[in-house]
């Protein structure tokens, strides 16, 4: 068989799996029910809202990374972040599964397991010392 036929076989079955499994799956078929009476002008608006809240979450997370002294791409960092996400909801365990999605690409990116470091506000004064 060629990469083609294997490419569109896989994405045949994938479609059916996901137009005949998932509607059966968790009460998804009374959500269907729920989308065929929603108001389709609003889903575009919702839509971008959503992607601006996730975007601003991985913006977030890049500058606590760079505050610890790691610099991470936005691409790589959205990468990250949208896998543990995905793995937090399909899988059991949740968000566990997730973070140790995140913490494994995160090495694979060069951010260490544990800081190095003792968060201090940059607005706090130092220790004194009495």
């Amino acid at each position: 068989m060629n990469r083609w036929l294997k490419r569109i076989f896989f994405v045949l079955v994938l479609g059916a799996l996901i137009a005949f499994l998932l509607p059966r799956i968790g009460g998804l078929q009374k959500d269907a029910e729920v989308l065929r009476h929603a108001r389709w002008w609003l889903v575009v608006p919702a839509l971008l809202l959503e992607a601006a809240s996730l975007f601003a979450y991985v913006l977030l997370y890049r500058k606590v990374l760079t505050l610890m002294g790691h610099r991470v791409g936005v691409f790589a960092t959205t990468e990250v972040t949208m896998a543990a996400f995905l793995v937090s909801h399909l899988v059991p365990g949740g968000s566990a599964a997730g973070t140790a999605t995140n913490v494994d690409t995160m090495r694979d990116q060069g951010v260490p397991r544990r800081p190095r470091w003792r968060w201090r506000s940059p607005r706090s004064s130092p220790p004194s010392r009495s």
